[in-house]
């Protein structure tokens, strides 16, 4: 697969925080990454990520900010061209164990997929409870 300047698409694993940030606020910085990681990437995702991402956009407090249509428009656009991966190796390094799933996505991209993920994407703070 070729991204837009030519070269090849990188692999990219993002967070459910800069989806759902994304959803928010359509001119916020959740928003550039996430477009920009369409543009210059093939996202990975597996069924865990997407089942918290659906999750979290359905909380309540969201309601009044996100129309579904609009929740209905950012999973189309993070499943439309989504490369899926089946995560085998459990991982228990993150201090949030829910975080767990996005490096252990990224550790069976990268055994598994001949291009590599180049990035986890998340929003805030690092998986490993550092600052990004």
């Amino acid at each position: 697969m070729e991204g837009r300047a030519g070269s090849a698409a990188r692999l990219i694993v993002l967070d459910a925080s800069t989806i759902v940030g994304a959803a928010l606020r359509r001119a916020g910085i959740p928003r550039q990454a996430f477009d920009r990681a369409r543009e210059a990437a093939r996202v990975v995702l597996s069924r865990p990520i997407l089942d918290e991402v659906r999750d979290v956009l359905d909380c309540p407090k969201f309601a009044n900010v996100v129309t579904q249509a609009d929740r209905d428009d950012i999973v189309r656009a993070l499943t439309a061209a989504a490369l899926w991966f089946e995560p085998v190796t459990p991982i228990n390094d993150c201090r949030d164990r829910d975080d767990n799933k996005y490096l252990e996505l990224a550790l069976t991209t990268f055994r598994t997929h001949s291009d590599r993920p180049s990035a986890v994407a998340c929003a805030g703070q690092s998986p490993l409870g550092d600052t990004p």
